[in-house]
């Protein structure tokens, strides 16, 4: 569960499809930055109260836990802990509960089982380290993404719905007829091309490629209904360069835009 927006996991390297960035993504126009008074999207946080009621443990780094909506992956599972060495004594084998790696104090210590004063980054190298776990090279995994956007020419076919973005099963391509169309629907990333969002609050929106970043990523111009009698404005964000390379694998578990049509391809 992330809670920043700026894509610095994905940017060093982090799969998109292991992140659920609950409060809202720069890079992800299905997804924009929610608002202190906003709603989270629906299917992320349906995720979120999974994960917290199965959570036995929780690694929290990094944040204060200031009292956000995501702060229960964190608190659930550090008080289901609590609650059982109060019932069953320390000695009892349970839930290890919640563990918090930061330089600052949280309103939560007296809820970790385990509490660390020290930079993220120092304790986990040694984590990675002890669990003999293997690295993640920013440098390679950009290298992949570039690569298959030069190959594809930012146009690529993708494993998801022309509907709704959703990744399709082996399921749906294995029932498919003979005589109908490829399996997902082509993507056009190339600039001027119109496509649709496909989840969160601009759903069904238009939104225009205008070219890429220094960084590579894609500038989109996003159509936004104004108000009743008034014309549409368009809303400046962006889709991660990562995208392309995860939408190729159908690594995650939607694809933030869809066709203008959604009869090309399979729904």
């Amino acid at each position: 569960v992330q809670q920043n927006h700026d894509g610095l996991p994905q940017k060093a390297g982090f799969p998109q499809a292991s992140l659920n960035e609950i409060h809202g993504a720069w890079f992800d126009p299905s997804n924009p930055v929610v608002k202190m008074n906003g709603n989270l999207r629906g299917d992320l946080f349906q995720s979120l109260l999974e994960l917290e009621a199965t959570a036995d443990c929780c690694l929290c780094v990094g944040t204060s836990l200031s009292g956000m909506n995501a702060d229960r992956v964190a608190v659930t599972p550090g008080t289901k802990a609590m609650q059982h060495n109060l019932k069953h004594g320390t000695e009892a084998v349970g839930a290890p509960g919640l563990v918090i790696v930061n330089l600052q104090r949280t309103q939560h210590d007296d809820v970790a089982a385990l509490r660390i004063f020290a930079q993220a980054s120092v304790v986990l190298k040694a984590l990675a380290a002890e669990l003999d776990l293997p690295s993640i090279s920013a440098v390679a995994r950009n290298v992949a993404v570039e690569t298959a956007i030069s190959d594809t020419g930012c146009r690529f076919r993708v494993p998801y719905s022309p509907v709704n973005g959703r990744r399709l099963s082996d399921q749906d391509a294995g029932s498919r007829k003979p005589d109908a169309p490829p399996f997902g629907f082509e993507v056009n990333l190339q600039e001027g091309a119109v496509l649709r969002v496909a989840l969160g609050p601009y759903k069904g929106e238009e939104a225009t490629v205008r070219g890429r970043t220094r960084q590579g990523h894609f500038r989109l111009a996003v159509s936004r209904d104004m108000g009743p009698g008034k014309v549409k404005g368009q809303v400046p964000l962006y889709l991660g360069k990562w995208w392309v390379l995860d939408g190729l694998r159908g690594d995650a578990p939607y694809f933030p835009l869809v066709p203008l049509n959604p009869s090309e391809g399979a729904a």
